[in-house]
C-alpha cells in the first residue's frame, strides 16, 4: 500500500506565511492521509503552493473540496459544465486587472469564501506576482488600545464598490465580457467583525478588505473612514506580506 502522505513535503515559503508542497501529483486521487497533511498545512501556512501541476477543471473542484464546500463565484462566467470554475483572463491590451487591489474574497456575502484556489495557465515572463498579507500577524502587531477599541466593532462590506460601473474599484471587476449579470448581488452588503476568530484554530485575525469595506457599523462616516484607512494601511505593511512569484 502506498501512503502518499509520506511523499508530500511541506516547506515554508517565507517567514510570514505560505508553504510550497512538493512530491505529489494533484491530478491523481488524494487519499485520506494526504488530505489531512494538506489541511494541516493550510491551517498553519494559510497559502499553499503546488508547482508544475497539470490539472483539468474537474481536478480543481476535487482538490478544493478537500478544504471545504464548493461555492460559485457570483460575478464571473464559469466554464461550461463547471459552475465552480471561472476563467480569469487579462490580455496585454486590457487596462483593468481582475482583483487588482488589496482584498479578501466575497466579504459582501453573509458567508464569505473560506479560501480560493488559483491555477495559473499562462503568465507573463516578468511581473504578475500576487501579494498576500497575513492578517493574523497584522492583528497581533496592533497596539493594545486599538485591539480593545475594534474588538466589538463590525465592518460593512459592500459588493457595489467593485461590481457596479460607478464603484470606486470597478476596474478590479475584470473584463466586461467575462462578467455575469448578478443584479441581486451587485448591491449586496454584509457586516462582519473587524476581528475574526478562525473557525478551526480560533486564532484572531484582522478582517478588512480595502476594495469592499465601506463603513464601520457603529461609527459616523468620517470617523469610520479614518479608522478603515488606518487599518488598511497597517494590514498591508511589508512585515506582513508574502510575494508569490508564479
Amino acid at each position: 500500500m502506498n501512503d502518499s502522505s509520506r511523499q508530500a513535503q511541506v516547506r515554508a515559503a517565507s517567514d510570514v506565511l505560505g508553504a510550497e508542497i512538493s512530491g505529489i501529483d494533484l491530478s491523481l486521487p488524494i487519499d485520506g492521509p494526504l488530505a489531512q497533511v494538506l489541511r494541516r498545512a493550510f491551517l498553519k501556512h494559510a497559502v499553499l503552493i503546488f508547482r508544475d501541476q497539470r490539472l483539468a477543471p474537474s481536478d480543481l473542484c476535487r482538490i478544493a473540496s478537500i478544504f471545504g464546500e464548493l461555492t460559485q463565484y457570483p460575478f464571473l462566467r464559469s466554464l461550461p459544465g463547471e459552475p465552480f470554475v471561472a476563467p480569469v483572463v487579462k490580455e496585454s491590451r486590457d487596462s483593468g486587472v481582475f482583483g487588482g487591489g488589496w482584498h479578501t474574497d466575497t466579504p459582501y456575502l453573509q458567508k464569505p469564501a473560506k479560501a480560493t484556489l488559483l491555477y495559473a495557465i499562462k503568465v507573463p515572463e516578468t511581473g504578475g506576482d500576487t501579494l498576500f498579507s497575513d492578517m493574523r500577524l497584522a492583528y497581533d502587531a496592533l497596539p493594545a488600545a486599538l485591539k480593545t477599541r475594534i474588538k466589538p466593532m463590525r465592518g460593512v462590506f459592500a459588493s457595489s464598490r467593485v461590481h457596479t460601473s460607478s464603484g470606486d474599484f470597478a476596474s478590479s471587476a475584470g473584463r466586461a465580457q467575462d462578467r455575469t449579470e448578478a443584479p441581486s448581488l451587485q448591491v449586496t452588503e454584509a457586516t462582519h467583525p473587524l476581528v475574526r476568530r478562525h473557525v478551526d484554530t480560533c486564532s484572531p485575525s484582522l478582517y478588512v478588505s480595502p476594495l469592499h469595506l465601506a463603513s464601520v457599523a457603529s461609527l459616523p462616516d468620517s470617523i469610520g473612514a479614518t479608522l478603515i484607512n488606518k487599518l488598511n494601511q497597517h494590514a498591508t505593511k511589508e512585515p506582513f506580506l508574502f510575494r508569490l512569484k508564479w
